[in-house]
């Protein structure tokens, strides 16, 4: 936001890591008591070659590094969502 002037239009905002449906469904049941989510299973030898968002442009435009990993991001934002209606 402090920057002078970006080179794009776009810029994908993440932990730049892939993330399996099983990482998120574990990080919500760490912070929400007694939920158990079944998931169909997927892929046997980890999340394979899928494209994921890549934040090297944002990194070098801007100097942005991730504050969270998964498992914070998905308790911060229970968190805020309790306290902010839909």
């Amino acid at each position: 936001m402090t920057a002078g002037t970006l080179r794009h239009d776009t810029y994908n905002v993440s932990s730049g890591r892939p993330v399996t449906n099983r990482d998120i469904a574990d990080a919500l049941e760490a912070v929400t008591p007694g939920l158990r989510l079944d998931l169909l299973p997927g892929r046997q030898n980890g999340p394979g070659n899928d494209p994921y968002l890549d934040t090297t442009r944002l990194t070098h435009e801007t100097g942005f590094t991730p504050n969270f990993d998964v498992s914070a991001a998905v308790a911060d934002y229970i968190t805020w969502r309790a306290d902010n209606p839909r």
